[in-house]
């Protein structure tokens, strides 16, 4: 059965055969996402919870690529990174945003997720997919969460997922990698070739139509608690704080935020993704 989406929607949402189908459709902006974009997706994956017939949800993407992270044009209703606010005010709205995104939307859905990532996947998208219980990527999409470049403390699920040096490396250096180095590291559950990973996504959402419910329901949250034991739920939310702190900082965050304000987009990314220094030895 497909479900009819308002024009001009920012997500799509679509249920055949136990499956919904959730795809981010500003292609234009190669998905960015926007205050709106966040809000739409967020009910369409409530909506997956609470329709009987769902038993597994998958995000997507429309047009080149998955998700190029949070919008950050000029205009503040459309920004995922505003940097105007006091610390406190950054803090609550992070909280907000975030958790209902990461934590309840995602993590806490009652019904798996399946994350079906092409072309890029970065910042925002890239801890959206890590939320997710299942990732399959096509053969040559490139990942990056390049947060850690301008101030920000993209925590995320790595340290549980990959581990805490190649956490650490994410976080801190903001490189990308490709799918191969994603799947090494767990970040991923397999990757196939681009004209194959519609198919492979349909044939693990309809493995897990299959299962009995209980199965998905109850392997799905008693598989979570481990990390929520581990104290996933509190690091998440020191994270949020950290980076609404990290404003009131002379520091990168500022720094971008003025560059963007008066220079706009484009210089800000130029800033944000400059070649770092090139180590030299010194003369004997």
């Amino acid at each position: 059965m497909t479900i009819k989406t308002p024009s001009g929607a920012t997500v799509l949402y679509r249920v055949a055969k136990g499956v919904a189908t959730i795809t981010l459709n500003r292609p234009r902006r190669l998905n960015a996402l926007n205050n709106r974009a966040r809000t739409e997706l967020c009910a369409a994956l409530r909506r997956a919870e609470a329709d009987p017939r769902v038993r597994v949800a998958v995000i997507k993407g429309a047009g080149r690529a998955f998700c190029s992270g949070a919008d950050i044009t000029d205009d503040p209703a459309e920004n995922g990174w505003v940097m105007t606010e006091d610390g406190l005010r950054m803090s609550q709205r992070f909280r907000r945003l975030y958790t209902a995104e990461w934590l309840h939307a995602i993590w806490d859905l009652e019904k798996p997720v399946i994350a079906q990532v092409h072309g890029h996947c970065v910042g925002a998208a890239l801890i959206i997919v890590s939320a997710c219980d299942f990732v399959v990527a096509a053969d040559g999409t490139r990942f990056s969460l390049p947060e850690g470049r301008f101030g920000g403390i993209a925590l995320g699920w790595f340290p549980w997922t990959v581990g805490i040096r190649k956490a650490k490396e994410l976080i801190l250096l903001g490189r990308a990698f490709g799918t191969d180095e994603a799947e090494r590291m767990g970040l991923i559950n397999r990757s196939v070739p681009g004209p194959e990973l519609e198919a492979a996504v349909a044939d693990l959402a309809a493995e897990i139509v299959a299962l009995p419910p209980e199965t998905a329901y109850f392997g799905k949250r008693t598989t979570n608690r481990v990390f929520e034991l581990a104290g996933l739920r509190q690091a998440l939310e020191a994270s949020f704080d950290a980076n609404a702190l990290a404003t009131l900082t002379e520091g990168g965050m500022q720094t971008w935020a003025r560059i963007r304000r008066r220079r706009g987009e484009k210089a800000a990314l130029a800033w944000r993704d400059r070649a770092p220094p090139k180590n030299r030895r010194r003369k004997r």
